[in-house]
Parts: C-alpha cells; sequence; structure tokens
C-alpha cells in the first residue's frame, strides 16, 4: 500500500569460514534509504552453531510495488549469511487509538452487563 510502512524482519550471521571479524549487509527498498547491518563472527560461530542475530528495517512503499534487495557489503567471498526474512506492515497511530478505544468500549460493555445481572439477581 502506497504510503504504509513497514517493516522486514531478519536474521543475520557470518559465515565462519572467512574468519572472525565484521560482516556487513545492506538491506533496501525501492525509492528508501538503505540501512546498513553488522554481523560480528566471533570464536563461537561454527556451521553447526550460526549464532544468529536478529534485525529489522523499516521503510514506508512508493509504489504498489517494492523491490527488497539483501546485498553483501564485506569484500570476500566469505560475508554475512542471512536466514528467516518476514515483512510486516506497521500500525499507524491512529489504528492504534481505534483499536484501544475499542477494547475500552467492550470492556466497558461487559462491566455494565455485569453491573445489570447483578442487580436484577
Amino acid at each position: 500500500v502506497i504510503g504504509q510502512a513497514y517493516k522486514v524482519a531478519f536474521y543475520l550471521s557470518g559465515n565462519p569460514d572467512g574468519g572472525l571479524g565484521q560482516k556487513m549487509a545492506t538491506v533496501a527498498a525501492t525509492g528508501y534509504a538503505p540501512g546498513s547491518f553488522i554481523y560480528t563472527v566471533g570464536g563461537a560461530n561454527s556451521h553447526t552453531n550460526m549464532l544468529w542475530e536478529r534485525f529489522s528495517y523499516t521503510f514506508r512503499a512508493a509504489a504498489t510495488t517494492t523491490q527488497l534487495s539483501f546485498t553483501s557489503a564485506t569484500p570476500t567471498a566469505f560475508g554475512p549469511a542471512l536466514d528467516n526474512v518476514s515483512i510486516s506492515a506497521v500500525p499507524e497511530p491512529a489504528m492504534w487509538a481505534t483499536m484501544i478505544a475499542g477494547m475500552a468500549l467492550v470492556g466497558a460493555a461487559a462491566r455494565r452487563r455485569r453491573r445489570n445481572m447483578a442487580v436484577a439477581a
């Protein structure tokens, strides 16, 4: 949806074959500024235990279709590893206000019903 904010959640690790150090990934969405994310490979990283770390990137859709890209910014063949990418819409403040008001009305109706049942008994 044009103008809607979206959150991209993903996990990064680093290829343990490339040694210790920082692995950088860039995430970009069409029409929006890219974000850079750094994962530091430590001595405990291995192929069986990648020690994944969760990151997120938020963008606002500029068109009805958006291309999302992940790029390694590490200048070797042993860059970052990517897994478990998900995208979700970010609720706007007006939507939160409407949802909170709705919950308050449901609570008030339940309280009124309970009071009316107590008076009838």
